[in-house]
C-alpha cells in the first residue's frame, strides 16, 4: 500500500454505483485507492489477503450478504469499518448490521448528493476511537492476568491455563509438563535485607525464568516465593533438563546486599502426562507437582524431583539432584 493513500472496498452488484463512488473520490484530489468486488466472498477473501481502510458493503443476499460479510471479519479478528450500503426500506438490515459491528451506513438515494469523502473521514474518526477502546480493554484485561511485582502471569490466570492445556493434552494425547518451582533461602533475604530487597528478588528471578523457556510456555508467579511454569509438548525428560538449566540459573545469580553475598537457589517439583495416559484433570497434574515439589523441599536444598507412584506416600523414594 502506498504511504498515506487510502483503500477502499465496494462490495456491489451495480457497476454504476461504483462509477459514482469512484467518479466522487476522483474529483476530492485525495489520494484514494477503491476496488470492486461483485460478490461478498470474492470481497472477503480479498479483505483476507489485503488491507483495507473502509468496506462498502450492499446487501441483495445470496450472492452480496453484508451481514455474513460481519461475522466473518469478526470471526477472523478483522478490524476494517464497513459501511453499509442500503435503500430505505431495508432499515431493519441496518440495524442487524449494527449489532455485528457495522459502523455506518449510506441511503442508496444520497450517493449522489451527500460528501463521500466527509462520510469516509467520519467513519474513520469513529474507528480510530473504537480501536482505542478496544486497546484499552485489552491493557485491562492483560492487567487483570498479571503479577503487579513481576509482570507474570498470576495464579488465577495460570490455573485458567493450565485447565486449557490439560484438557488440551488429554484430547490430542500430546505431552503436557508442569513445574513447580520455590526459593530456597528467600525468607533470611526478606528478614535481614527487607522486603524490597527482596521484591528485587523476585523480579530478577522472574527475568530468569522467562529467558529459560520458550514463548510457547506460560510462567506465573504463584504465590509469594514460589513459580510456576507450564511446558505444553514437553515430555518428563525435557521438563527435567529445563529445570536444571533453571536451576543452576537461580543459583548463578546470588543477592549482592551491602558488600554481603546472599546465595539464591530453588527446589523444583516437576508433574508430567507423556509417562501415563494423559486423562488426569488439571488439578490432579497440579497436586502432583505439588507433591513433588514439598519432596524436594524435603531432600534438602537444589532439589529437582519429577513425579512418580512412588513419592505418592510419604515412604516413597525420589529423584534428587544437587
Amino acid at each position: 500500500m502506498e504511504k498515506n493513500r487510502l483503500q477502499i472496498l465496494l462490495i456491489d452488484s451495480d457497476p454504476s454505483r461504483f462509477s459514482i463512488v469512484r467518479e466522487k473520490l476522483y474529483h476530492t484530489d485525495a489520494p484514494i485507492k477503491a476496488e470492486l468486488f461483485h460478490e461478498t466472498e470474492g470481497g472477503l477473501q480479498a479483505a483476507k489477503t489485503n488491507f483495507y481502510d473502509l468496506i462498502f458493503s450492499d446487501h441483495h443476499p445470496p450472492a452480496i450478504n453484508a451481514l455474513h460479510l460481519l461475522k466473518e471479519l469478526q470471526r477472523g479478528g478483522i478490524h476494517t469499518p464497513v459501511v453499509l450500503v442500503t435503500g430505505h426500506e431495508e432499515i431493519r438490515t441496518a440495524r442487524e448490521a449494527f449489532k455485528l459491528g457495522a459502523r455506518d451506513y449510506l441511503l442508496k438515494e444520497e450517493l449522489e448528493s451527500i460528501s463521500l469523502l466527509d462520510l469516509i473521514s467520519e467513519v474513520l474518526l469513529k474507528d480510530q476511537e473504537v480501536a482505542a477502546h478496544r486497546k484499552w480493554q485489552l491493557h485491562l484485561r492483560d492487567q487483570a492476568s498479571r503479577d503487579s511485582l513481576t509482570g507474570l502471569f498470576n495464579h488465577g490466570y495460570f490455573l485458567q491455563i493450565l485447565e486449557r492445556e490439560s484438557l488440551r493434552a488429554a484430547r490430542f494425547q500430546r505431552p503436557l509438563s508442569l513445574l513447580m518451582i520455590d526459593l530456597d533461602g528467600f525468607k533470611p533475604i526478606n528478614d535481614t535485607c527487607g522486603h524490597p530487597v527482596g521484591d528485587q528478588v523476585l523480579v530478577r528471578v522472574g527475568d530468569l525464568l522467562l529467558k529459560s523457556v520458550r514463548s510457547l510456555d506460560t510462567v506465573a508467579r504463584y504465590g509469594g516465593d514460589e513459580f510456576a511454569i507450564l511446558l505444553p509438548e514437553t515430555k518428563s525428560k525435557m521438563a527435567f533438563r529445563i529445570a536444571r538449566r533453571i536451576l543452576n540459573e537461580i543459583q548463578r545469580n546470588p543477592l549482592l546486599h551491602q558488600n554481603k553475598i546472599f546465595p539464591v537457589g530453588a527446589s523444583i517439583g516437576i508433574s508430567s502426562l507423556d509417562s501415563r495416559i494423559p486423562t488426569q484433570s488439571s488439578t490432579k497434574l497440579l497436586e502432583e507437582a505439588d507433591t513433588a515439589l514439598y519432596t524436594a523441599k524435603r531432600s534438602g536444598r537444589g532439589g529437582i524431583v519429577l513425579f512418580n507412584e512412588t513419592i505418592a506416600s510419604p515412604e516413597g523414594s525420589s529423584l534428587h539432584v544437587s
